[in-house]
């Protein structure tokens, strides 16, 4: 029986497979739980645009701090939003109960753009 915390063999292959680094900030992951660089899948395109497909080439291995804060944005727009200091990912644990990031224009601007 596998226990909650121990990780799928998916999330591990996708970890090694890119060197234990975080596709969206270069960031150096754990396989651990519990810390602001725990690995998680992420979607490159959000699960919210597929209609419901799943494909494994969707998934990527990320850090749970650029995971959370990326949200329902492709990877593009949210390299695009960091680089321009429009959305600041916080280095937060999953545990802290913080925000995961400080979005600085609103969605209904986003949208816009």
């Amino acid at each position: 029986m596998k226990r909650s915390y121990e990780r799928t063999p998916a999330v591990v292959r996708l970890y090694h497979k890119q060197r234990g680094r975080c596709y969206l900030c270069g960031t150096q992951m754990q396989l651990k739980y519990g810390s602001a660089n725990s690995v998680t899948i992420e979607h490159v395109t959000p699960k919210s645009l597929l209609a419901g497909e799943q494909a494994a080439n969707n998934h990527r291995a990320a850090c749970y701090s650029c995971n959370q804060a990326k949200g329902s944005l492709t990877a593009s727009e949210y390299r695009r939003l960091v680089a321009v200091g429009e959305l600041i990912p916080q280095r937060t644990s999953p545990y802290s109960g913080k925000p995961a990031a400080l979005l600085k224009i609103s969605q209904t601007e986003h949208k816009a753009n």
